[in-house]
């Protein structure tokens, strides 16, 4: 199997280049790299991985659209609250985008595109996404901020501590989850009367 590329994954996710400090952008790029790796994923079953598995039947959102719009709101988030609060409060754009583009990264890892000696179904039968993708996000050299957002943007991370660049992404990201599973939801009951 061809190891997908770097250029394939910063073609997916243009907004890789949005992340200024180029040893920040490298770190994320190789973490999608390595997490594409682990799973066995080609490029064409990469593209197919959905976003959300549970409470979103028939959705037909795939990780890398939830992940570039989760992004995007996050950033846009970020300009509008700096604008408003810095110099008290200003949150680095840098980790506000990197954070977004890998919190759901371990979803790569937990739809496998092959298993052949069953480890990887052992493994993300126990373990969720939020702590596979920051795992590998430090593995290949994410800093321990970025580590933090992935491993606490889902329900793990509700009492956590948080710090701005991890609210906005945990925010974005609930925004979009909660609207496409409200909007779904809103179609189930009409639907079945």
């Amino acid at each position: 199997m061809a190891m997908i590329s770097r250029e394939f994954i910063k073609w997916i996710l243009p907004e890789f280049d949005w992340i200024e400090n180029p040893e920040l952008r490298e770190a994320c790029v190789s973490t999608w790299m390595e997490t594409a790796k682990k799973a066995h994923h080609t490029e064409a079953s990469l593209l197919k991985v959905l976003f959300a598995d549970t409470g979103l039947e028939n959705c037909p959102v795939t990780l890398i659209e939830h992940t570039r719009l989760v992004t995007k709101t996050a950033v846009e988030l970020a300009k509008q609250f700096n604008a408003a609060y810095a110099p008290q409060v200003k949150a680095d754009m840098d980790l506000v985008t990197a954070g977004a583009l890998l919190h759901d990264v371990g979803k790569a890892y937990e739809s496998f595109a092959e298993d052949p000696d069953g480890a990887l179904a052992d493994e993300t039968a126990y373990v969720r996404h939020p702590f596979l993708g920051a795992a590998i996000a430090r593995d290949c050299g994410c800093p321990w901020q970025v580590s933090y957002i992935i491993n606490n943007h889902s329900f793990e991370g509700d009492d956590s501590r948080s710090f701005p660049e991890m609210f906005l992404v945990r925010r974005a990201d609930t925004m979009h989850f909660e609207y496409l599973f409200y909007g779904y939801e809103r179609r189930r009951i009409f639907k079945n009367g």
